[in-house]
């Protein structure tokens, strides 16, 4: 596993099978107030696993995400009824999973 952050505060985790195939996320506005949109590519998997967790591991948000042979898949989460504070936004194929980190303000 390779850990890297950056610094906009995004942490990414990312398990290496084929670098070639790796899936992307990226989710903007950061932070947010209403909708959190995620932008996932998933390469050559067939499909892939979006969670939100809080900080305390409890999952918020999961969604099967089928590949549809579109460069990106887009997505839009409500987190108007979310606590303030970081979340972590998890996508996870079989060709390897990414971890990017979510702020919600109120």
């Amino acid at each position: 596993s390779l850990c890297m952050t950056s610094p906009d505060t995004t942490t990414s985790t990312f398990s290496i099978n084929n670098a070639l195939y790796q899936p992307a996320l990226r989710t903007y506005p950061n932070p947010t107030t209403f909708n959190l949109n995620v932008d996932i590519e998933l390469s050559n998997a067939p499909e892939g696993t979006l969670t939100i967790y809080d900080v305390n591991g409890r999952i918020m948000y999961q969604n099967i995400i089928k590949n549809n042979s579109q460069a990106v898949i887009k997505d839009q989460i409500d987190v108007r009824n979310y606590a303030e504070g970081v979340y972590f936004v998890h996508l996870k194929t079989a060709l390897g999973s990414i971890v990017k980190k979510a702020t919600v303000l109120k």
